[in-house]
Protein backbone atom coordinates (compact mmCIF):
# COMPACT_ATOMS: atom_id res chain seq x y z
CA UNK A 1 0.00 0.00 0.00
CA UNK A 2 1.50 3.77 -0.90
CA UNK A 3 2.06 5.68 1.85
CA UNK A 4 0.52 9.48 1.87
CA UNK A 5 3.77 11.85 1.84
CA UNK A 6 4.59 12.41 5.16
CA UNK A 7 4.39 16.06 6.61
CA UNK A 8 7.25 18.30 8.05
CA UNK A 9 5.41 20.03 10.71
CA UNK A 10 6.23 23.69 8.94
CA UNK A 11 3.27 23.79 6.53
CA UNK A 12 1.60 26.78 6.45
CA UNK A 13 -2.18 25.91 8.06
CA UNK A 14 -4.78 25.87 5.16
CA UNK A 15 -7.34 29.04 4.88
CA UNK A 16 -9.33 30.60 2.31
CA UNK A 17 -9.01 34.00 4.24
CA UNK A 18 -6.71 36.65 2.25
CA UNK A 19 -6.41 34.02 -0.73
CA UNK A 20 -9.73 33.23 -1.13
CA UNK A 21 -11.09 36.66 -1.58
CA UNK A 22 -11.23 38.84 -4.77
CA UNK A 23 -7.73 40.01 -4.54
CA UNK A 24 -6.25 36.78 -3.85
CA UNK A 25 -8.13 34.96 -6.05
CA UNK A 26 -7.37 37.36 -9.28
CA UNK A 27 -4.00 38.12 -8.62
CA UNK A 28 -2.14 34.33 -7.08
CA UNK A 29 -2.08 31.39 -9.54
CA UNK A 30 -1.19 27.92 -8.51
CA UNK A 31 2.15 28.51 -8.59
CA UNK A 32 2.34 32.10 -6.44
CA UNK A 33 -0.08 29.66 -3.68
CA UNK A 34 1.45 26.64 -3.87
CA UNK A 35 4.95 28.77 -2.68
CA UNK A 36 2.99 31.21 -0.63
CA UNK A 37 3.71 34.19 -2.02
CA UNK A 38 0.93 36.41 -1.98
CA UNK A 39 0.39 39.91 -4.02
CA UNK A 40 -2.60 42.35 -4.45
CA UNK A 41 -1.68 42.66 -7.94
CA UNK A 42 -0.51 40.66 -10.64
CA UNK A 43 -0.49 41.81 -14.72
CA UNK A 44 -0.19 37.95 -15.61
CA UNK A 45 -0.15 34.67 -13.90
CA UNK A 46 2.85 33.89 -12.28
CA UNK A 47 5.49 30.83 -14.51
CA UNK A 48 8.07 29.17 -13.22
CA UNK A 49 11.48 30.21 -14.79
CA UNK A 50 10.02 34.09 -14.67
CA UNK A 51 12.37 35.27 -12.07
CA UNK A 52 15.10 33.26 -13.17
CA UNK A 53 14.68 34.52 -17.01
CA UNK A 54 14.09 30.84 -18.39
CA UNK A 55 10.51 31.03 -19.43
CA UNK A 56 11.28 31.57 -22.85
CA UNK A 57 8.28 29.71 -24.29
CA UNK A 58 4.33 29.73 -22.49
CA UNK A 59 4.15 26.09 -23.79
CA UNK A 60 4.10 23.09 -21.19
CA UNK A 61 3.52 19.86 -23.39
CA UNK A 62 5.62 17.88 -20.67
CA UNK A 63 8.14 17.97 -17.61
CA UNK A 64 11.18 19.28 -19.50
CA UNK A 65 13.08 21.95 -17.77
CA UNK A 66 10.11 22.94 -15.44
CA UNK A 67 11.37 21.13 -12.49
CA UNK A 68 14.93 23.15 -12.94
CA UNK A 69 12.77 26.44 -13.99
CA UNK A 70 11.31 26.10 -9.92
CA UNK A 71 14.45 25.24 -8.54
CA UNK A 72 16.26 28.54 -10.47
CA UNK A 73 13.30 30.91 -9.01
CA UNK A 74 14.38 30.63 -5.33
CA UNK A 75 18.23 29.53 -5.48
CA UNK A 76 18.59 27.66 -1.76
CA UNK A 77 15.23 27.73 -0.52
CA UNK A 78 13.43 25.07 -2.54
CA UNK A 79 15.01 21.74 -3.84
CA UNK A 80 14.25 18.41 -5.05
CA UNK A 81 13.05 15.86 -3.26
CA UNK A 82 10.23 12.97 -3.42
CA UNK A 83 6.52 12.83 -2.83
CA UNK A 84 7.77 9.96 0.65
CA UNK A 85 10.52 11.94 1.77
CA UNK A 86 9.81 14.09 4.75
CA UNK A 87 11.00 17.75 4.48
CA UNK A 88 13.47 19.37 6.70
CA UNK A 89 12.41 21.39 9.36
CA UNK A 90 11.07 25.16 8.26
CA UNK A 91 10.34 23.33 4.61
CA UNK A 92 6.95 21.68 3.29
CA UNK A 93 6.20 19.93 0.23
CA UNK A 94 4.64 21.04 -3.40
CA UNK A 95 4.12 19.19 -6.14
CA UNK A 96 3.85 19.52 -9.84
CA UNK A 97 2.03 18.36 -12.60
CA UNK A 98 1.51 19.15 -16.18
CA UNK A 99 -1.18 18.38 -18.69
CA UNK A 100 0.08 16.84 -21.64
CA UNK A 101 -0.72 17.25 -25.08
CA UNK A 102 -1.13 15.02 -27.84
CA UNK A 103 1.87 15.30 -30.37
CA UNK A 104 0.22 15.71 -33.06
CA UNK A 105 -2.41 19.04 -31.78
CA UNK A 106 -0.35 21.80 -32.61
CA UNK A 107 -3.14 24.27 -31.07
CA UNK A 108 -1.97 22.94 -27.55
CA UNK A 109 0.29 24.88 -24.99
CA UNK A 110 -0.68 22.55 -22.13
CA UNK A 111 -0.78 23.71 -18.59
CA UNK A 112 0.96 23.12 -15.24
CA UNK A 113 -0.51 22.81 -12.27
CA UNK A 114 0.74 23.11 -8.05
CA UNK A 115 -0.24 21.65 -5.02
CA UNK A 116 1.09 22.29 -1.71
CA UNK A 117 0.61 20.41 1.59
CA UNK A 118 -0.84 21.17 4.91
CA UNK A 119 -0.76 19.68 8.48
CA UNK A 120 -3.39 21.98 10.21
CA UNK A 121 -6.62 23.63 8.45
CA UNK A 122 -8.83 26.35 9.58
CA UNK A 123 -12.52 25.08 8.88
CA UNK A 124 -16.10 27.07 8.67
CA UNK A 125 -18.61 24.65 9.94
CA UNK A 126 -21.56 23.91 7.72
CA UNK A 127 -25.27 23.40 8.41
CA UNK A 128 -25.64 19.48 8.67
CA UNK A 129 -21.68 18.92 9.92
CA UNK A 130 -21.09 17.15 12.67
CA UNK A 131 -18.17 15.97 14.75
CA UNK A 132 -18.11 12.53 12.73
CA UNK A 133 -18.80 13.64 9.67
CA UNK A 134 -15.92 16.15 9.60
CA UNK A 135 -13.81 13.64 11.17
CA UNK A 136 -14.42 11.02 8.38
CA UNK A 137 -13.81 13.69 5.27
CA UNK A 138 -10.76 15.06 6.99
CA UNK A 139 -9.58 11.19 8.21
CA UNK A 140 -8.91 11.96 11.72
CA UNK A 141 -10.20 11.27 14.83
CA UNK A 142 -13.54 12.09 16.17
CA UNK A 143 -11.85 13.70 19.63
CA UNK A 144 -9.62 16.02 17.75
CA UNK A 145 -12.85 17.57 15.99
CA UNK A 146 -14.78 18.23 19.20
CA UNK A 147 -11.33 19.03 21.36
CA UNK A 148 -11.57 21.93 18.67
CA UNK A 149 -15.14 22.77 19.46
CA UNK A 150 -18.00 22.33 22.05
CA UNK A 151 -20.99 23.15 19.81
CA UNK A 152 -21.22 22.85 15.72
CA UNK A 153 -22.45 26.35 15.00
CA UNK A 154 -22.96 26.89 11.32
CA UNK A 155 -20.80 29.45 10.55
CA UNK A 156 -17.84 28.95 12.96
CA UNK A 157 -14.30 28.23 12.46
CA UNK A 158 -12.13 25.97 14.59
CA UNK A 159 -8.78 24.75 14.12
CA UNK A 160 -7.48 21.82 13.83
CA UNK A 161 -4.63 19.25 13.00
CA UNK A 162 -5.20 17.38 9.17
CA UNK A 163 -2.64 16.54 6.63
CA UNK A 164 -3.79 16.35 3.03
CA UNK A 165 -2.59 18.99 -0.01
CA UNK A 166 -4.72 21.89 -1.64
CA UNK A 167 -4.53 23.85 -4.63
CA UNK A 168 -5.80 26.76 -6.27
CA UNK A 169 -7.44 26.61 -9.92
CA UNK A 170 -5.27 29.88 -11.45
CA UNK A 171 -7.02 32.97 -11.25
CA UNK A 172 -10.62 31.09 -11.35
CA UNK A 173 -10.50 29.71 -7.69
CA UNK A 174 -9.88 30.42 -4.23
CA UNK A 175 -7.94 27.62 -2.09
CA UNK A 176 -9.28 23.99 -2.80
CA UNK A 177 -8.84 20.87 -0.56
CA UNK A 178 -10.59 18.34 -3.20
CA UNK A 179 -9.71 16.82 -6.42
CA UNK A 180 -11.92 16.93 -9.12
CA UNK A 181 -13.86 14.27 -8.00
CA UNK A 182 -15.23 16.17 -4.62
CA UNK A 183 -12.98 13.76 -2.79
CA UNK A 184 -9.94 15.13 0.03
CA UNK A 185 -6.60 15.56 -1.49
CA UNK A 186 -4.65 13.21 0.71
CA UNK A 187 -2.03 12.61 -2.31
CA UNK A 188 -1.99 14.48 -5.36
CA UNK A 189 -0.61 11.98 -7.07
CA UNK A 190 -4.18 9.30 -6.24
CA UNK A 191 -6.23 12.66 -6.59
CA UNK A 192 -8.41 12.71 -9.79
CA UNK A 193 -6.78 16.03 -12.05
CA UNK A 194 -9.27 15.38 -14.59
CA UNK A 195 -11.71 18.34 -15.10
CA UNK A 196 -14.02 19.25 -18.21
CA UNK A 197 -11.44 21.41 -19.90
CA UNK A 198 -8.20 19.88 -18.62
CA UNK A 199 -6.71 16.77 -17.37
CA UNK A 200 -3.31 17.31 -15.33
CA UNK A 201 -2.31 13.73 -16.14
CA UNK A 202 1.67 14.20 -15.62
CA UNK A 203 3.37 14.05 -12.34
CA UNK A 204 6.70 16.34 -12.85
CA UNK A 205 8.15 16.14 -9.32
CA UNK A 206 7.95 17.14 -5.85
CA UNK A 207 9.94 20.05 -3.81
CA UNK A 208 10.32 21.21 -0.44
CA UNK A 209 9.88 25.05 -0.18
CA UNK A 210 11.22 27.40 2.65
CA UNK A 211 7.78 28.21 4.38
CA UNK A 212 8.83 31.95 4.02
CA UNK A 213 10.64 34.59 1.76
CA UNK A 214 10.03 32.38 -1.13
CA UNK A 215 9.23 34.59 -4.50
CA UNK A 216 7.67 34.17 -8.04
CA UNK A 217 6.59 35.76 -11.04
CA UNK A 218 7.44 39.25 -12.53
CA UNK A 219 6.41 41.27 -9.78
CA UNK A 220 9.96 40.50 -7.93
CA UNK A 221 13.56 41.46 -9.51
CA UNK A 222 15.32 38.73 -11.63
CA UNK A 223 17.25 36.10 -9.69
CA UNK A 224 20.94 36.98 -10.18
CA UNK A 225 23.70 34.38 -10.69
Amino acid sequence: MVKNPPASGSEHIFTTRKWGGPVGKNNNNCYAYAVHDFQKYRNWKSQPGERASMNSRNSYHGCGKLPKKVLSDNPKKVYKSTAGEKCKPSYYKIMLFVAKCKKRNTLCHGDFHFYKQHSKTEYKIKAGDTPESVARFFKVPVSRIKRATTTMKPGKVITFKAEFFSHKRGWATGPLITGATGKLIRDPRRTSRKYDSINYNKYCGSFCVKNRGIKVGHTHSKVTK
